[in-house]
């Protein structure tokens, strides 16, 4: 191991001793392109992380609809995914297209490589998590005071009202990662921070509960502070 590095720093060395103007330009530039790799991706890492929360601070979209008796119209919130349909447009042409090529190109081979079937897999893998995200996204829940419908992509529509609601219990350990809405008889409403309005949702179901009331506030206020940070 030392002796190969040893051996690479004494190539370089010798590539700088023999044209000092050319290597410090080469190398300048190099080192400019990682830093702006770990820039932009760092970036990257740090959009989508306050993405995922991005539901404390994003209110729900105002529309009205024509009220269930019939009547009249009622005003609502509609929560929707967070830009994430671009995200699932660009993970699944990368990883979608980066399989293509792969399985075009590497597994045509007489004896393709375990590296060539790990890439493909991983690129299948990442495209069917894009489809998902793909359909999440036309995901909308909408909420009234009195109801709450959620309406989604080959699944059926679901109409709960607020008055059955029995628990609100994390998903993970705390509410700012999502919540489950538990109305009793194997019904279930799972909402996650990525939508537009949660805590707008949880500031009306906390309405009635001191817990749920001061978790919202405290995890919101903290929510803020990093979103201003």
């Amino acid at each position: 191991m030392f002796e190969a590095i040893a051996q690479k720093f004494m190539t370089l060395l010798a590539a700088f001793q023999s044209s000092p103007g050319v290597f410090s330009a080469i190398m300048a530039v190099g080192l400019g392109l990682i830093w702006l790799k770990y820039r932009l991706v760092g970036r990257a890492i740090r959009s989508s992380h306050e993405q995922n929360y991005a539901g404390w601070n994003t209110e729900a979209k105002r529309a009205t609809q024509a009220h269930p008796t019939g009547v009249g119209q009622q005003d609502v919130l509609v929560m929707k995914p967070i830009r994430l349909l671009p995200i699932a447009f660009f993970c699944l042409l990368f990883f979608g297209g980066g399989a293509v090529f792969m399985a075009l190109t590497e597994l045509q081979q007489p004896e393709p490589s375990w590296k060539a079937w790990f890439s493909v897999v991983v690129g299948i893998g990442f495209s069917i998590l894009s489809l998902w995200m793909i359909v999440f996204s036309f995901t909308r829940i909408i909420f009234n005071g009195e109801t709450i419908e959620r309406q989604a992509l080959f699944r059926k529509r679901l109409v709960l009202p607020l008055s059955r609601l029995q628990e609100v219990r994390p998903i993970n350990k705390t509410i700012a990662g999502g919540v489950y809405l538990e109305f009793g008889e194997g019904q279930r409403l799972r909402v996650v921070p990525r939508m537009s309005g949660y805590r707008q949702l949880l500031e009306l179901l906390a309405r009635d509960d001191p817990k749920l009331r001061l978790m919202v506030q405290l995890f919101g206020n903290r929510m803020q502070e990093v979103n201003d940070a």
